[in-house]
C-alpha cells in the first residue's frame, strides 16, 4: 500500500491500522489505495456493501479509489432513460471491499478483505482477511 505524494509504502497485515490523506482523484475527493502485485498477475476489487458504499470504489490500474462523499445518483438513469435524483449527497463513514490477485495463468493467488473507516476525520484501512491459494491449499494470515 503506498499514498500518493508520499514515498513512504506500507504492507498492510491482518488487523493492523494504517491512515491514508484525504486526496483529489480522478472521480472526486477521497483516498486512494494502491496495490502491488507481480508482473502479469492481475487483480479486480469490488464492494462487499448491498446498499451505500456500492458506488463509491474505484479502480483504475493500480489505484483503488474510495470516494465516501459521492453525487453519483445525478448521473444515475432509469430504464427509460429518466435521471434518477437524490436530494444530498451519498456519504459513508466505512466500507469493505475484497481484493482477488489472479497469477499469470489467470488463477487465483490470493484473496483480500480491506476495509475503510472514516474515524475523526482521518481515513483508517485495515486488512480485514486475506487468503493464500496455492498447491490447491488455502491458507490464511
Amino acid at each position: 500500500m503506498t499514498q500518493d505524494g508520499n514515498e513512504k509504502g506500507s504492507v498492510l497485515i491482518p488487523e493492523h491500522k494504517e491512515t491514508l490523506k484525504l486526496m483529489e482523484t480522478p472521480v472526486g475527493n477521497g483516498y486512494i489505495f494502491q496495490i502491488d502485485i507481480p508482473e502479469n498477475y492481475m487483480y479486480n476489487c469490488k464492494s462487499l456493501e448491498k446498499e451505500n458504499s456500492i458506488f463509491t470504489i474505484y479502480q483504475k490500474g493500480e489505484k483503488i479509489y474510495w470516494i465516501p462523499e459521492s453525487n453519483i445518483f445525478e448521473q444515475i438513469y432509469s430504464g427509460e432513460n429518466e435521471k434518477l435524483t437524490n436530494s444530498s449527497p451519498n456519504c459513508v463513514n466505512e466500507c469493505e471491499f475484497e481484493i482477488v490477485v489472479y497469477n499469470e495463468n489467470k488463477e487465483i493467488s490470493y484473496e483480500e478483505v480491506i476495509k475503510f473507516e472514516l474515524v475523526n476525520g482521518k481515513c483508517i484501512v485495515t486488512l480485514k482477511s486475506k487468503l493464500l491459494f496455492g498447491n490447491k491449499n488455502m491458507f490464511w494470515r
